[in-house]
């Protein structure tokens, strides 16, 4: 609880059994880490930190922030993401499938692909011109 890690690298680190409450993650390498594994988690913060290959798949995740991070090919399948922020973050082949990004902040993001067809996005903000990316799952042409 109320714990800051900075400047460290915890990459393929095991979570079995941790709680994380109040959290910050700054400066740090995460890659590759499984949070899915965590049985608690509440008020997390990562601020430039390398997440790529993470796993938070099927966790309640509501308001988690990621700024300025690179979470590429990280697996946020089938979670709940409500008021969440990817600010100025990596997105490249990280996986959104059933997620619900309501109100979730992507400004600035990069990279991302979202499938709107089975992803909830009501209220999420985007910035131009990477909100075309939503576009995608249309197979549609845009020139």
């Amino acid at each position: 609880m109320d714990c800051s890690f900075d400047s460290c690298n915890l990459s393929n680190a095991k979570l079995m059994g941790v709680s994380l409450r109040n959290t910050l993650f700054a400066n740090s390498k995460l890659v590759g880490v499984n949070f899915s594994t965590i049985h608690s988690q509440m008020g997390l913060k990562f601020e430039n930190c390398a997440l790529d290959y993470a796993i938070f798949q099927d966790l309640k995740l509501e308001s988690i922030s990621f700024q300025k991070c690179s979470l590429k090919n990280s697996d946020f399948s089938s979670s709940f993401l409500r008021h969440s922020e990817f600010l100025e973050s990596n997105l490249d082949s990280a996986s959104f499938n059933n997620c619900n990004l309501e109100n979730a902040d992507f400004r600035g993001a990069l990279n991302y692909h979202i499938d709107i067809h089975h992803t909830f996005i009501k209220g999420a903000v985007f910035s131009s011109p990477e909100v075309l990316a939503l576009l995608s799952s249309f197979d549609i042409k845009i020139e």
